[in-house]
């Protein structure tokens, strides 16, 4: 059975969602993930916070960009994109 068009919510008929609440979403979870690390690692002389913290706020600048780019980019580009990069890192990685 169908569903009735004017039954349906806006944000399954036009694929967006109303207010933006992914966007609250992702930021919570990367506050979330930035307090974890943080937590488990005080007090420990020994950690590197040299790769954390530009990962910590890495993550938490690339998370909104890349949520954006995913509404933009058509889903087969975006699996095309994702397959050359990753291959891309491999051979990098074998090749030096």
């Amino acid at each position: 059975m169908r569903a009735n068009r004017d039954t349906q919510p806006h944000s399954v008929r036009f694929g967006t969602e109303e207010g933006g609440r992914h966007h609250r979403v992702h930021r919570a979870l990367c506050l979330v993930a930035a307090v974890i690390t943080f937590g488990f690692t005080v007090g420990s002389e020994e950690f590197m916070w040299n790769l954390t913290v530009p990962m910590i706020i890495g993550g938490s600048v690339l998370t909104p960009v890349s949520g954006y780019l995913v509404t933009r980019i058509p889903r087969n580009w975006l699996g095309i994109l994702i397959g050359v990069w990753l291959t891309a890192l491999n051979l990098y990685g074998l090749l030096c």
